[in-house]
């Protein structure tokens, strides 16, 4: 059974992995299936998570803030805000919509899709909301 606190602590702990590349503890965030929406990409499992993650600048600091859940039995649904602080102190701001599933070893998420926002290339109607998140 999930709670909020678990949740909330496997959500901070997606940042502390990224932002400190220990990639050997992504297995204590996602599923071994996990899928991950970003960029008009699907990726899917932990190699591919990686990879993808991996392909970023790791000058960057994670922030995640605003989450609210759905919880039912063993599956959330999660809608949270992100800042990323980039090395030269500019930031991205965006969405995660996540499903996060309780297993043997504790919360993992099993799908994340990444929204980005506050983008002049971004379209409003692209941008995450009840409608959206209720739907995920």
């Amino acid at each position: 059974m999930l709670n909020n606190w678990a949740v909330a602590e496997v959500l901070a702990r997606y940042a502390h992995v990224v932002d400190n590349q220990e990639w050997e503890e992504l297995a204590s965030v996602f599923t071994p299936d996990a899928t991950l929406e970003a960029e008009k990409n699907l990726i899917i499992g932990l190699d591919g998570i990686r990879g993808y993650l991996e392909s970023f600048d790791p000058k960057r600091s994670h922030h995640t803030l605003n989450t609210i859940t759905d919880i039912d039995g063993d599956v959330a649904r999660v809608w949270s805000r992100f800042i990323v602080v980039e090395f030269d102190a500019t930031s991205l701001t965006g969405d995660y919509v996540d499903q996060v599933t309780a297993t043997g070893d504790g919360a993992r998420i099993s799908r994340r899709r990444i929204t980005v926002r506050n983008r002049p290339d971004i379209a409003q109607h692209e941008a995450e909301s009840f409608a959206s998140w209720a739907r995920s």
